[in-house]
C-alpha cells in the first residue's frame, strides 16, 4: 500500500483490475486504491505474473504488501490474514455499494476483466467506475485512448446520458433497511472526519457585504472573457488574509504547530463520487484571474476523476462553499491536520448582497481573537476591494 501523502496511514483496495495469475508488464495498472485523499492506480513494478495477497474491499496500513509480481516457477506467499469483520465487505454490502464482487474472476456476477493480453479491454480507472455505475459493458466498447484504452468519454457516449449513476439493485433486509459500508471517496471522507472528532473546534460567523466585490466580479468577467465566481473571490481573499494571519495557515501534528510560508488552499467540490478537496498550491502568488483559471482546471479534473495525487495533498487551509445549494449558514468541520476551514453561504439580498462566512478553528493552535481578526480582515478585503484582490 503506497503512501501518497504525509498524513496517509491506510488505504482501501477498491478493485483489482487483473486477476490472480495474470501476466502483467511493468507499468500496467493492477489495482485501484483509495487513499486518504484520492482514488489512484497501483502499477506493476516489473514484468511477471500477478499474485494477490489482499482482496478488494479491505483497508490496510501504508506499507502493507498487497500483491507480488512472480517470475516463472515462483509461488506466491500465503494471502494476508483477514482483518476483523468490521473492516471487511460482505458480498451483499459490496453489491449495494457498487464495489465489485470479490470472488474468482469466472464466478457468476464477477466484474473483473482481463487485460488486453487475453483479449479483454483495457480501461482507465475513471472509465471502469463510470461503466459500473451506468451498467455499461466494457467489452462492447472501442477505446479511443492510447493503445485503445477505454476512456470516460467512450463510456459516456455508450451509456444513456439521462440514466442516474449508481442504479444497481439495493440490498435490503426483511424490514426494508439498507446497510452498506462507505467505500471509495465516501469511505475516505468517513475516516478523515472520524479523526476530526477529537479536535477542540470553535466556530465564528460574520456577515459580509459582497455588493462592491460582486459589481467588480461582473465587470472583470466581461473584460477578461471568463466566468469569475464568488468562490474565486473568496479563495483570492483567503490567500491574502492567510499571508497576514499566518497562525491559521498551519497544521497541528504530534502536539506541535507547523506553520507554512506557502498558502495551499483546499477547495471542497461536490462530484458524482462524493466530496473531494483539490488543492490550489501557492495561492498567495496567483492573482484573481490565475486563481479563477486554476480552480476551473481543478474542477474539470475532479469531475472527470483525473486529479493527480499532488493535486489532492498538501492543503494548509480549506474553503467550502454551499451557497449554490441555497444554504445561508453552516458550520464546517476541520480537515486534520489543518487547523482551520472557512465556510461560505449563499449571496442573499439585492442591495447588500450579504454572505455569511464561518471560520472553524482548532483551539489548540488558534484562539478566538486570532480567528476574529482573520474574519475582520476578509471582510475589509471583500467590502472594499482593491487592486490586491482584483488584479
Amino acid at each position: 500500500m503506497p503512501k501518497s501523502s504525509m498524513t496517509m496511514t491506510e488505504g482501501e483496495i477498491v478493485k483489482w483490475v487483473v486477476a490472480e495469475g495474470d501476466e502483467v508488464q511493468a507499468g500496467d495498472p493492477v489495482a485501484e486504491i483509495m487513499t486518504d485523499k484520492v482514488e489512484m492506480e497501483v502499477e506493476a513494478p516489473e514484468d511477471g505474473r500477478m499474485g494477490i495477497l489482499v482482496e478488494a474491499g479491505l483497508t490496510v496500513g501504508v506499507g502493507t504488501t498487497i500483491g507480488v509480481i512472480l517470475a516463472d516457477g515462483e509461488q506466491a506467499p500465503a494471502p494476508a490474514a483477514a482483518p476483523p469483520p468490521a473492516t471487511r465487505e460482505d458480498p451483499a454490502v459490496a453489491e449495494s455499494s457498487g464495489a465489485p464482487p470479490t470472488g474468482p474472476p469466472d464466478a457468476p456476477g464477477a466484474e473483473e476483466r482481463p487485460n488486453e493480453s487475453d483479449g479483454r479491454p483495457r480501461a482507465s480507472p475513471a472509465a471502469r467506475k463510470m461503466a459500473r455505475n451506468r451498467n455499461v459493458d466494457l467489452s462492447a466498447l472501442r477505446g479511443s485512448g492510447p493503445k485503445g484504452r477505454i476512456t470516460t468519454d467512450d463510456v459516456a457516449a455508450a451509456g444513456d446520458p439521462g440514466a442516474p449513476e449508481g442504479t444497481g439493485t439495493p440490498q435490503h433486509d426483511e424490514g426494508g433497511m439498507r446497510r452498506e459500508r462507505p467505500t471509495g471517496v465516501r469511505g475516505a471522507m468517513a475516516r478523515r472526519m472520524g479523526a476530526a472528532g477529537s479536535i477542540p473546534q470553535f466556530t465564528l460567523f460574520s456577515d459580509v457585504s459582497f455588493a462592491s466585490a460582486d459589481r467588480a466580479r461582473r465587470e472583470l468577467s466581461m473584460g477578461w472573457d471568463i466566468r469569475l465566481s464568488v468562490t474565486h473571490l473568496i479563495v483570492r481573499a483567503t490567500a491574502l488574509g492567510l499571508q497576514r494571519h499566518v497562525e491559521l495557515n498551519a497544521h497541528w501534528a504530534d502536539g506541535a504547530i507547523e506553520r507554512f510560508a506557502d498558502v495551499n488552499i483546499g477547495i471542497a467540490m461536490a462530484t458524482e463520487a462524493g466530496l473531494i478537496v483539490p488543492v490550489l498550491h501557492g495561492a498567495q502568488s496567483a492573482g484573481l484571474k490565475a486563481t479563477s483559471q486554476r480552480v476551473g482546471e481543478l474542477a474539470q479534473a475532479a469531475r472527470l476523476n483525473r486529479l493527480r495525487p499532488d493535486e489532492m495533498t498538501g492543503a494548509t487551509f480549506t474553503v467550502t462553499n454551499l451557497g449554490a445549494f441555497g444554504i445561508d449558514i453552516f458550520q464546517p468541520v476541520i480537515d486534520p491536520p489543518q487547523v482551520a476551514i472557512l465556510s461560505v453561504g449563499r449571496m442573499r439580498g439585492d442591495a447588500g448582497r450579504t454572505v455569511t462566512l464561518g471560520l472553524a478553528a482548532d483551539h489548540r493552535a488558534v484562539d478566538g481573537v486570532q480567528g476574529a481578526r482573520f474574519l475582520q480582515h476578509l471582510a475589509e478585503l471583500i467590502e472594499r476591494p482593491d487592486q490586491k484582490l482584483l488584479s
